[in-house]
């Protein structure tokens, strides 16, 4: 269960009735959930930025030759709960012996001479969109969430 810290403000009358909206739309369950997700998509969103600012210096000070040496990859946690941007996978999927989950938001670069050697493990077309959503939500919390 969210702790709850009580916070008693007053607000512009447009920001009122936005979190007045999202409750009457369902996409909250109270106005203080409503609260809750705002702030939680605004911190997203300033991690995403600061992110995006990191991510730009490291490329910056990249030889051209690094560049090329670098890949995106997605790591794998033998520990881990479904949500908008983890997948469980299992066994069979991905060569491992336990259940593992795919956490699209630690999504980062490594040099490719670091990599072992790579194991043909296809997954399904379905597979890899959720991979792609789980990692899109990562960065844009408002982007639809995650289908079967």
């Amino acid at each position: 269960m969210l702790q709850r810290k009580k916070l008693s403000t007053t607000i512009g009358k447009s920001n009122y009735d936005y979190l007045h909206n999202m409750v009457k739309a369902g996409r909250a369950e109270s106005v203080g959930a409503a609260v809750d997700r705002t702030v939680e998509i605004a911190r997203r969103l300033d991690s995403r930025a600061t992110l995006e600012r990191q991510t730009a210096a490291y490329f910056k000070g990249l030889t051209s030759e690094a560049r090329v040496d670098s890949v995106l990859i997605v790591p794998f946690c033998s520990q881990g709960v479904d949500g908008p941007t983890t997948l469980r996978f299992d066994p069979g999927e991905t060569g491992l012996p336990r259940p593992s989950w795919l956490k699209g938001h630690f999504i980062t670069t490594l040099k490719k001479s670091l990599l072992g050697k790579r194991l043909p493990r296809p997954l399904s077309a379905l597979r890899m969109r959720q991979v792609s959503l789980a990692i899109q939500r990562a960065f844009d919390p408002d982007s639809p969430p995650r289908k079967a």
